[in-house]
């Protein structure tokens, strides 16, 4: 792309190729397109910025040396501990429920409204994201206390953490199930006593692709989730987007 850098100057196009699968159950398409439009988006910052401004500079180093934390990171998270913990969520989400909602602020908001797309691909449960701040307006009125509605939380140690632990605590006030995806050290004893029913605790990180680390035990509960419920996450996914019809 950098020897390249005349194909902007002349506004022609560039693309970007990503080999694609057929199964939605991984991150072979989310992941990859946000790293992908990173690295697009720090190579325009180097190649346009008119002036050499060390924080903007900071940052862009910031951003390249959470990309080559993020693998490492991500591994983590598929250790046999937390395989046990993604099949124990799973088979608590696998009972008959009207609503399931997903919360997250800031960067944590798009990877909670990315998965409750794939719960109701894959899981076939209705899921809703909302971000955390907004929802305290009109839909927590959808959390039943007879039905413990579940709630997924993705919990970040950015700038709405305080935000996020009000939330925490307000749900299990009102009765919900409450799932935590946390990259916040000790985030349980920041909760005012109430007790999570699940908390996936992730490496401790503060930076900007923090709410990526949430991505692959969120794919991995909707996995368990769906097996438990009898479903193969596979031909799920296939009904919903008529993949089969359209290769006809």
């Amino acid at each position: 792309m950098a020897r390249n850098a005349e194909w902007f100057d002349n506004d022609d196009n560039i693309g970007l190729y990503m080999k694609c699968g057929f199964c939605y159950s991984d991150v072979k398409s989310f992941v990859p397109m946000v790293i992908a439009m990173a690295l697009v988006a720090i190579w325009f910052s180097e190649k346009r910025s008119k002036h050499k401004d060390k924080a903007i500079k900071q940052k862009r180093i910031q951003i390249i040396k959470a990309m080559d934390e993020l693998p490492e990171r991500m591994k983590k998270t598929l250790t046999p501990e937390y395989i046990e913990l993604y099949k124990a969520i799973g088979n608590k989400l696998k009972r008959p429920t009207h609503n399931l909602i997903c919360l997250g602020k800031g960067t944590g908001f798009f990877a909670a409204r990315y998965i409750a797309d794939k719960f109701l691909q894959i899981a076939g449960i209705q899921a809703e994201g909302y971000p955390s701040g907004e929802f305290r307006h009109g839909p927590m009125a959808m959390i039943d206390r007879e039905e413990a509605t579940p709630v997924i939380i993705v919990a970040l140690d950015d700038e709405h953490l305080s935000l996020t632990v009000r939330n925490i605590i307000e749900l299990k006030c009102k009765g919900a199930s409450v799932i935590v995806i946390s990259t916040v050290k000790d985030i349980a004893s920041m909760c005012d006593g109430k007790e999570l029913d699940f908390l996936v605790q992730l490496e401790p990180s503060t930076d900007v692709l923090a709410a990526i680390q949430a991505i692959p035990p969120l794919h991995m509960i909707v996995y368990y989730t769906a097996l438990a419920r009898g479903i193969n996450p596979d031909q799920q996914v296939f009904d919903s987007i008529d993949f089969a019809s359209s290769k006809e």
